[in-house]
């Protein structure tokens, strides 16, 4: 009989990364299923001729806004697949204060077993935009995971009607904390540093970069698997 990621979590110690390893393997991709041939289209759909902002301050408020409801699209997906298969023994939670982690993912008692941040990008947009700054001291390398995504304007018919939607290209889980501890690493070889509150700060303008940053490794990884 297999494992089922509640019997990972019910283990003490349990590994993170054989929860990492369900999310990849199962949840995730069910999700993108899910969220892409439903929610997406329903919820966010707008009929393709409709305007959005294009002036480049505009549009990045726009990108932020809509990078919220497409984290609340993935959590509402991803928790009614933990309902169908858990009740109310495991949630996927919206964290409603303003600490790490978009997401909590909870037991029957409310604890907490998992924080989740969502790092989503637009296919067109700079991968800044989804960088990850929580310095490493601050990250628990037992329960805290980025959950990367990449985007894409497509169009499908609902009702005969072509409509433009969000749509997820990929989409995948890693440990925060070797992120984390490869950003900081990678950061002191091109001549940043760590400040005093553990924070990572960028060297100076015009510094010779040696290779990408693991973050934008992660969500270059998932934009290019556009199809």
């Amino acid at each position: 009989m297999s494992t089922s990621i509640i019997d990972v979590f019910g283990r003490s110690p349990w590994a993170l990364q054989e929860i990492i390893d369900e999310l990849n393997s199962k949840y995730i991709p069910a999700t993108l299923i899910r969220y892409n041939s439903e929610f997406g289209i329903r919820y966010f759909g707008r009929p393709t001729l409709e305007p959005i902002p294009i002036e480049p301050r505009l549009l990045t408020t726009f990108r932020t806004r809509l990078g919220l409801l497409l984290e609340y699209g993935i959590g509402v997906t991803i928790d009614s697949m933990f309902k169908d298969e858990f009740g109310s023994d495991l949630r996927w939670t919206f964290v409603v204060h303003n600490v790490f982690g978009d997401f909590y993912v909870r037991d029957a008692l409310g604890r907490i077993l998992l924080r989740v941040d969502c790092k989503l990008l637009h296919d067109e947009s700079d991968e800044y935009s989804a960088r990850f700054e929580l310095p490493l001291r601050d990250v628990n390398r037992d329960t805290d995971v980025l959950l990367c995504g990449a985007w894409q304007w497509r169009n499908a018919l609902l009702n005969g009607v072509e409509l433009t939607y969000p749509y997820l290209i990929e989409a995948i889980a890693v440990s925060a904390f070797d992120i984390g501890e490869e950003r900081d690493r990678h950061l002191l070889i091109r001549g940043g540093h760590i400040d005093e509150t553990g924070r990572p700060l960028v060297p100076p303008a015009g510094t010779p970069l040696n290779g990408p940053e693991p973050m934008r490794v992660v969500v270059g990884f998932v934009a290019s698997t556009a199809p």
